[in-house]
């Protein structure tokens, strides 16, 4: 089960992680985390079959996005991998 990431959990692990704050496509550094639908919600990247037909349920690779604040390109993160960072920092403060 997923946990709900915030953004502060998102900007501590790209500060962790030295993640550029560079836009691919435009060069500008100004950045808007997209906030999950709801808390029953997860972005995700989907899959589909070679025919374009949906899998259901169908298996995807759940995400943290963000959006370009000046070109609106949008940068998708694997969550997996931050929530296990996140459980991480937080057992470190225990």
């Amino acid at each position: 089960m997923t946990m709900q990431l915030t953004f502060e959990h998102f900007a501590k692990y790209l500060g962790a992680k030295n993640i550029k704050r560079t836009c691919e496509q435009c060069g500008e550094e100004s950045w808007s985390f997209i906030d999950q639908p709801d808390t029953t919600t997860t972005w995700a990247i989907d899959s589909r079959r070679n025919d374009g037909s949906l899998v259901a349920p169908a298996p995807g690779i759940p995400c943290v996005a963000m959006c370009c604040n000046n070109c609106s390109f949008i940068k998708l993160f694997a969550s997996i991998p931050i929530e296990r960072w996140v459980k991480e920092q937080e057992g470190k403060q225990k």
